[in-house]
Parts: C-alpha cells; structure tokens; sequence
C-alpha cells in the first residue's frame, strides 16, 4: 500500500458517522435545487425514474441502482428530468473530530451498485429502524448510515482521492485556524499574510478546496458557533458576541438577524421554548 493510500485508510478508519435524517421521497419536476449547499453529506439512492445531478462542476445522469453523494458544503443542484422519481435519501455527518471529511477527500459523484437490492435493503432497514424507537436505536441507525456510505465508498474507490497537496495541507490549517480563533480579526489580508500568499491568490487557492470564500467560510462558522452559544451556554448576548470577534453587541445582534432572521435574544428564547410564537425584534 503507498503512502497516500496509507493515508486515506487512516482517515477512514477514524471517520465518525452520525445520521441527522432519512426518507423515502416521491419527485416531481418541482423537485428542483439550484446552486445550493448543505451544512451535512447526504447519500442518496434512485429507485425509480431519472435524476440530473451537478455537484462543483460534475454532472450525472442518475438512474434507477444509482447511488449519489453530496458532501458537505459542496455546491450542487438537482432536478427530475421527467415525470416521477423514487429517491431514498440520508442525511448525515461523516467525518474525523473537527474537519468534514469532505475538506479531505474528492468523491465520485455517483456509483452503481452490483447488487440494488442489498442497498435498498439497507435503506428500508434505517427508515424502519427511524420508525421504531429503542434505547440502541441511535447506534442502529448509525450503524446502518456507516454501512450504506461504507458501500458508496467502496464501490467508489477508484475516484475517491486524498487531497494531498502542499497548498491543500495550507488551506486546512488556515480553516483550522479560523475555526480556533473566532474570536481574533479574521480578514483575507491577515490569512494571506499567514501562509505568505497575495490575497487574490489565497481565496483562489481557498475556493478551490473548500467550495466558498475564506469570508463566507468565517461568517459561516461564526453563525453556527453563535446558533450553539446561544443554545447551550449561559453567556450574555454581550460575551457571545465578543467572544466571536464583534466589538461590540450591535454589530453581532445585527450580524446575527442578517443571518438567521431572528435576534439573538429572540432566537435563544426559541431554542429554549420560553414562548410558542416569538416576535422578531
């Protein structure tokens, strides 16, 4: 086994999967996504009918046995070419500690099983599994998810690689550091400056890892760090806000509706199911 491959077994044998959702969906022509990104990898399954899949440039016709992914934050869109489909979806995390493990890996964007059967088996065990709660029920449906993306990625192999470059291994320290310090000015000029690169070749070199701009990836961060802050701790709107780099509690509480809709303190009532219908400030 060489060096690389060494590498990727070992970032495998280390993923974690954790399911967020799954279904069984009927499509029509209205089933259609442009341009979008999900904060979560989904596999899905084409049972029946015809599927145009695009993700960051590639484009697949899906047919019924196909399999698709879609990582995480990567761009893509979707429609039903005619008339009906049948797609069995997930959603789901699938990545070592911190880092999606779509920031590592390049996938295929889909795959034919040999045998359909086994992964529709898989599929209609999770939605049953879904439907039948139980104390091991979290670790059922975990389980089935890892087999159903250990088929995709097996079957998968021959295009899935290791993003191993010397730029690559810069990108993912600076978004390691982003996310480390949130807290800290967070400019293009300051990451740039970091690794000893002009700013326009930083976000060429950032966009073509990561899919999004060094700004969006930092607003983005901010956000979720923000969602989570204002739902499990006890800190001030104040302290959260300083806490992820704003000066002050208007710029963040500004930042924050911009970005959800809601006001922080409206948005912390919801999530702590203080009120059933809040008023956005």
């Amino acid at each position: 086994m060489d060096e690389d491959h060494a590498l990727l077994y070992q970032i495998l044998e280390n993923a974690q999967v954790h399911l967020i959702d799954a279904g069984n969906k009927w499509c029509d022509e209205s089933w259609t996504q442009l341009n979008n990104r999900f904060l979560y990898d989904s596999i899905g399954y084409i049972r029946k009918g015809e599927v145009s899949l695009c993700v960051n440039g590639r484009t697949s016709l899906l047919q019924p046995g196909d399999m698709y992914y879609i990582p995480s934050m990567n761009l893509f869109s979707h429609f039903v070419t005619s008339g009906l489909s049948q797609v069995y979806w997930t959603h789901f995390v699938l990545g070592p500690k911190d880092l999606e493990l779509s920031h590592r890996l390049q996938f295929p964007v889909s795959v034919r099983p040999l045998c359909p059967q086994d992964i529709e088996s898989l599929f209609e065990s999770l939605f049953q599994a879904q439907q039948n709660p139980s104390p091991g029920g979290p670790l059922l449906r975990n389980g089935l998810m890892a087999q159903i993306a250990a088929q995709f990625l097996s079957l998968g192999r021959e295009e899935l690689a290791l993003r191993l470059s010397e730029r690559f291994e810069e990108m993912r320290r600076t978004a390691e550091y982003i996310q480390e310090n949130l807290d800290k000015e967070l400019s293009v000029e300051i990451l740039a400056a970091r690794i000893g690169l002009a700013p326009h070749y930083f976000i060429q070199a950032f966009q073509r890892f990561f899919h999004e701009t060094p700004i969006h990836f930092v607003l983005r961060h901010r956000e979720e760090a923000a969602r989570r802050l204002l739902t499990y701790s006890s800190m001030s709107i104040k302290e959260i806000g300083l806490s992820l780099g704003f000066s002050n509690q208007n710029y963040f509480s500004a930042f924050f509706k911009k970005r959800s809709g809601y006001s922080p303190s409206a948005y912390r009532s919801l999530k702590k199911g203080s009120s059933a219908d809040i008023k956005q400030e």
